[in-house]
């Protein structure tokens, strides 16, 4: 028997470090024009007294003399006692440039302790190559920034606000933040964009975004170039100029989750693959059972690098679900109806999605009053006109959803949960744009039923993992943490369908076509398996086999959906599988 575990806690979300060989800080160090104008300096003055002392004492320069004028040099003996004009002059320069030296290293000195300034930054910058620049530093960017760094890519940082709460944290982690407009050039230039491998876009607001893209395109022509949309339309319209899987809205990654959440207790993250959604959770092993014919009895499949009692697995939600109840678990109760609480673009996402997947599952939805401004939740900051206009119109679609009832209010009103059904509803997400509101209104919902399955939605990870301990909500996610994933690895591989973190792991979602040519052909499940290739989905003229046979061989024509390791896809795609 095996049974779904609980979410592990997550690595730390700070641990990550960007490290520098002793070349690499050297030219940092370099990088300050004063600094190195000021060594140049030292080393004339040093190369002129050597020569004057052996000179006037020895009469000709000559290795043993050299070290012992050197010594005498560096202790001012020989100068402070010259009895010629030449001298006097020399002991004069020596004094004056000696005082601006100690000036100049004891400067250093204190730049070297605080490694904010602007000088500090543009050197370690200076040093980069095959670099991801990402430009904004919210908590999207500073979570791309963490899963880049801890799987050992380099990144470069544009932030316009230096004063920003993630700037100091991601500074002390050894990645350079450079202040400036990342629209201009002359910012991405002190990002060495010209040398990087990727520029990501993170800016609230889409056209700052696009801005910033024509931008590094103009100067690095091959760079891959990353946005994040806030514009269904936009998002379209972008992806038709540079290419599928270029821009990605967050709270289109995050919604799946989320719904998927809702179903099923202790998942991590929810994959789409077309109708289907997959989850990922942690199944612990009993002693009677192995890892193989786990799989083979219960439907699931071991994500690549996954080993000990707890395994890291992916199948159907239906599957986890059932597996969960037959191992003794919590299983998810109520009479099926779902309540969503709040109708930002999350919320709207998520009730969009359960429509589609369980028709007829009865959803109540509780939303601010019309005339009330909306959430912003996955928008630029914005007035509150504006708002209302997003509001009215996520209201207008989902009332046209069947099966879905709307309730205007504030969902930690408990009168209004009651109302909503919460005593027997099987589960209630919360996803306005405010964690104290969430977090207030999944205990409203547990002081009226201890048992109700409560899904939260958070800003921090942090605050996530703590939840989860306190109240033993075990389904609390962070948008900023299911979102990044994919727009990290989309930065490095380019083309990719999606991706999702489990601990320190990074995993890509990739669709690859098989040709005549391709080195997948007639190569079994199994033996892809082996190259931490994981298929999950293969397409085959009109049928889809989901989670197929080990045995199954590949063969042109197949449409296979991979999950894998980033360099365990960038060595597929090194050796001729390309995207499809």
């Amino acid at each position: 028997m095996v049974q779904i575990a609980p979410p592990p806690r997550h690595h730390n979300r700070d641990a990550f470090r960007q490290n520098y060989s002793w070349l690499q800080r050297l030219k940092a160090n370099a990088y300050d024009v004063e600094t190195t104008v000021a060594f140049i300096m030292l080393f004339i003055v040093l190369a002129i007294n050597v020569v004057y002392l052996l000179q006037s004492q020895h009469g000709s320069i000559d290795l043993p003399a050299l070290g012992t004028g050197l010594v005498q040099q560096l202790s001012l003996q020989g100068l402070t006692n010259a009895a010629d004009t030449t001298g006097r002059v020399v002991t004069i320069i020596n004094a004056l440039f000696y005082i601006l030296f100690a000036q100049t290293v004891l400067q250093n000195i204190q730049v070297f302790a605080d490694r904010k300034p602007a000088t500090r930054q543009l050197g370690l910058a200076s040093t980069m190559r095959d670099h991801v620049v990402v430009c904004g530093l919210g908590r999207v960017g500073y979570r791309i920034v963490s899963r880049l760094a801890a799987s050992g890519y380099r990144v470069v940082v544009i932030e316009q606000n230096f004063s920003g709460a993630f700037v100091n944290r991601t500074i002390e982690h050894g990645i350079p933040v450079i202040e400036g407009d990342a629209r201009e050039e002359s910012t991405l230039n002190k990002a060495l964009i010209t040398r990087a491998r990727a520029v990501i876009a993170c800016i609230d607001g889409d056209l700052t975004n696009l801005e910033i893209v024509l931008a590094a395109k103009r100067l690095n022509p091959a760079v891959q170039v990353i946005l994040r949309a806030f514009n269904e339309d936009f998002d379209s319209g972008f992806e038709r100029s540079f290419g599928a899987h270029t821009a990605f809205s967050a709270s289109k990654l995050a919604a799946p989750t989320f719904a998927g959440a809702a179903l099923v207790r202790n998942i991590e993250h929810v994959v789409t693959l077309g109708d289907e959604l997959l989850g990922v959770a942690q199944v612990k092993l009993t002693s009677e059972m192995n890892a193989q014919t786990m799989e083979q009895s219960n439907g699931v499949r071991i994500l690549p690098g996954a080993h000990g009692d707890t395994l890291a697995v992916i199948a159907p939600l239906a599957t986890l679900a059932d597996l969960n109840v037959r191992a003794g678990g919590e299983a998810v109760t109520g009479d099926g109806s779902i309540i969503v609480c709040g109708l930002g673009k999350v919320g709207y996402r998520v009730v969009q999605l359960l429509r589609e997947i369980y028709p007829d599952r009865p959803i109540v939805v509780i939303h601010l009053p019309e005339g009330n401004p909306a959430e912003p939740d996955d928008a630029p900051h914005s007035h509150g006109e504006v708002d209302e206009q997003v509001g009215r119109s996520f209201i207008k679609m989902i009332a046209g959803l069947r099966n879905v009832r709307l309730i205007p209010g504030d969902a930690r009103d408990r009168d209004l949960l009651l109302r909503a059904g919460v005593e027997r509803a099987s589960a209630l997400l919360a996803l306005t744009s405010n964690d104290q509101i969430n977090v207030q209104v999944g205990l409203e919902a547990r002081n009226i039923r201890t048992d109700i399955h409560v899904v939260l939605r958070v800003f921090s990870g942090d605050l996530a993992e703590k939840l989860g301990e306190l109240f033993k909500i075990r389904t609390v996610f962070s948008t900023s943490d299911l979102a990044s994933p994919t727009m990290a690895a989309a930065a490095i591989l380019g083309g990719i369908d999606g991706a999702f973190a489990v601990g320190d792991d990074l995993y890509a979602i990739n669709n690859v076509t098989i040709t005549a040519q391709s080195p997948l052909i007639n190569a079994t499940v199994e033996a892809l398996r082996r190259r931490d290739l994981l298929v999950v989905r293969v397409g085959r003229g009109n049928q889809v086999h989901l989670l197929p046979a080990l045995t199954m061989g590949l063969v042109p024509g197949d449409v296979v959906t991979v999950i894998a390791p980033l360099r365990a896809l960038d060595r597929l795609r090194a050796e001729g599988g390309r995207a499809a």
